[in-house]
């Protein structure tokens, strides 16, 4: 990367202070690694994010310092070293900002601003309701990986605010289509997250006939007994008059999927509820079209 130096020479241990523009490699970032005195736990979740992102090219240089104090100790960057250390690509690196000769008493006060969310980053690219609609596609993500009932994180499984935001900014009509039914979803006391992830599994192409089963359920108009958007949108009402009964985010997709197929397939339903045992993923309804 032009203006950027290499990293094995940059003299980390200074009595002053001083600013480096490095490349850095997975060996460097080990050897780094290995100078810290004192930190915090690897945030492990944050770590594996940020690995997904380097490999797959959605890590940006944003000036984020990596810093060392004046004896040469690491005290700020041990998250994306300990990301960029695990990666075996030939001739991989990461350019970075580097601080050295701070005072080992500055580890205190840093990383103490709040981070910009997903949602955020999304009302910057102009797109409404960011927050909701990053949800959903982190919840759609799940679904299709069958990782509704498996929260454990790794490698694979990892997702950032930058995949998230690159996802909705590449499928930009569908996400914005998705949105467009957020009034509906709320109105009948859906999860915003389950409701968008329908959207977004189904599609473009099926975007209108969304819309028609979103407005049947706020509207109600005419439904007679069975109508599987009134069954559902009954179960909803029942929810929020009861305070003790709560319905968790894979129950309220749980039984939209089992509402729409009804619906889409012209079948009457008149109960929702959960399997025995509760939803696995051997019994989670599959999406019918």
């Amino acid at each position: 990367m032009q203006g950027f130096n290499d990293g094995t020479k940059v003299p980390i241990k200074s009595k002053t202070f001083a600013q480096h523009q490095v490349i850095v490699t997975p060996e460097l970032a080990s050897k780094w690694l290995g100078t810290q005195v004192l930190n915090r736990n690897v945030q492990k979740v944050a770590m594996l994010g940020y690995r997904a992102d380097m490999i797959r090219g959605l890590w940006h240089f944003a000036g984020d310092p990596i810093r060392f104090d004046v004896e040469g100790h690491l005290i700020d960057g041990q998250n994306r070293l300990e990301a960029l250390a695990g990666i075996d690509i030939p001739n991989f690196a990461i350019p970075f900002v580097v601080q050295t000769g701070l005072p080992a008493e500055a580890q205190m006060v840093m990383d103490q601003g709040a981070r910009r969310t997903a949602g955020q980053q999304l009302y910057l690219k102009g797109i409404p309701s960011g927050s909701s609609l990053a949800a959903g596609v982190r919840l759609m993500w799940r679904w299709e990986d069958g990782k509704l009932f498996d929260r454990s994180i790794t490698e694979g499984t990892a997702t950032t605010n930058a995949q998230v935001v690159e996802w909705i900014d590449t499928h930009r009509d569908a996400a914005l289509q998705a949105v467009d039914n957020l009034w509906m979803i709320r109105s009948i006391g859906l999860r915003p997250s389950p409701g968008i992830t329908l959207a977004l599994r189904l599609g473009p192409e099926m975007a209108n006939l969304v819309q028609d089963f979103y407005r049947e359920m706020h509207t109600l108009e005419n439904l007679p007994k069975g109508s599987p958007t009134l069954t559902l949108a009954q179960r909803l009402r029942r929810v929020r008059q009861v305070d003790d009964l709560v319905l968790t985010e894979v129950d309220h997709l749980g039984f939209l999927v089992q509402t729409w197929n009804s619906w889409v397939n012209g079948k009457t339903r008149t109960k929702l509820q959960r399997p025995k045992g509760g939803w696995s993923v051997n019994n989670f309804p599959n999406l019918e079209v």
